[in-house]
């Protein structure tokens, strides 16, 4: 049929959309298919997501694309028309976000500032909080008040769309062995001696939002068990997201990405499937923006495998930009200086942050553990 190139080799249908997207982007649909010759094979998305590349990076493709199948994360579409639910949809409980910052709240660049959650909320905010925290499912997973507030900003407030968040974050744990969210003292101290993600306290977009620098060219996931990476990835959308305050969750985040110098060793297929696993739909994560800067010649290829474990809705965040033009969205008093602002934040500093927040979520981390214990009818 028209618009399908057949890679026979690695066994895919790889079919060009012919109706594009609304922001005119291009669909690649990955359709595995059992196949018996190996004629016609010059290579995995020669035309496309491989234009560029040198004969080594397309090997590195095609290894990535073939261990995603050995995984099973590439499977067949099911085909017959999809059949709608006729069930009645149960009508949520939702309140308007208001944007900023309440007035109780205090907010200093480079500094964690703790304060009662109820001098950080609105009172229409405290009000839905107050209804959620009475949920059988919010009772049973001991959440602090932070992460349900967090969650309910990630859900815009509705009450019904956060309880069935808390429910898959309560089942994920289950099947993935956590009693409760990781410590502080059980992550590998390694992650944090050149931190390749960070945010500084109270530093805000111009549109209000948080900022999230990840340079990705630091991180090497072979350098660490992957389980370690995931107790991190946890850790920090349950605590570490907590060094800031409300006005952070309400408003949202960016995440300015720098890709300069990445190549096939900073990529894990297998730890990609398994983080956005992880994080989406269980985890509060009120994503604005993805700014990416200096994409690679393989960013192509890493955009189209992504798109096996991302939402829609992010990928549509992403949106790539020269590196002058982060002036655009974040003032030079509010921007690292590594990224051309004016705002100095080295790594001690930003180690000192995560270590004084990890000491003071552990604690909040043990009181919840020992109410859980009790909840069971453990005595320790």
């Amino acid at each position: 049929s028209t618009g399908v190139v057949r890679r026979r080799k690695w066994g895919f249908l790889f079919t060009k959309s012919t109706q594009k997207r609304k922001e005119g982007g291009r669909s690649l649909k990955l359709i595995m298919e059992k196949v018996q010759d190996d004629e016609q094979v010059n290579g995995l998305l020669d035309e496309g997501d491989t234009e560029g590349m040198n004969e080594e990076d397309k090997k590195q493709y095609k290894q990535v694309l073939k261990s995603l199948e050995d995984d099973k994360v590439l499977t067949p579409k099911k085909k017959g028309r999809r059949r709608r639910n006729k069930k009645t949809k149960e009508k949520s409980t939702q309140s308007p976000i208001v944007k900023g910052r309440a007035p109780g709240q205090k907010i200093e660049v480079g500094k964690i500032i703790y304060q009662p959650i109820e001098e950080q909320l609105f009172e229409h905010e405290l009000k839905v909080l107050k209804e959620v925290k009475e949920l059988p499912v919010a009772k049973e997973g001991n959440f602090t008040d932070e992460f349900l507030m967090a969650c309910l900003f990630s859900r815009k407030l509705d009450v019904k769309r956060t309880e069935e968040m808390l429910k898959s974050n309560l089942k994920w744990q289950k099947e993935n062995g956590y009693d409760g969210f990781p410590l502080w003292k059980e992550l590998d101290p390694k992650i944090f001696e050149d931190p390749y993600s960070f945010a500084i306290p109270g530093a805000r977009s111009k549109s209000g939002h948080g900022i999230v620098y990840s340079n990705a060219s630091k991180f090497i996931p072979s350098n660490f068990k992957q389980d370690d990476i995931i107790r991190y990835i946890v850790w920090i959308y349950s605590r570490g997201i907590f060094v800031e305050g409300m006005d952070y969750h309400r408003c949202g985040v960016i995440i300015v990405q720098d890709l300069k110098g990445i190549g096939w060793k900073h990529f894990d297929s297998k730890l990609q499937k398994r983080m956005w696993g992880a994080i989406q739909n269980n985890f509060p994560m009120r994503l604005k923006e993805i700014l990416v800067m200096n994409p690679p010649i393989i960013f192509k290829a890493l955009f189209a495998i992504s798109r096996l474990f991302m939402k829609k809705k992010i990928l549509d965040r992403i949106k790539i930009i020269k590196q002058e033009d982060i002036h655009k969205y974040i003032d030079d008093d509010q921007l690292h200086e590594d990224w051309g602002g004016k705002l100095k934040f080295d790594k001690n500093q930003i180690k000192g942050v995560w270590e004084q927040h990890g000491k003071y979520t552990d604690r909040k981390e043990r009181k919840a553990r020992k109410a859980r214990a009790k909840a069971k009818g453990e005595t320790k």
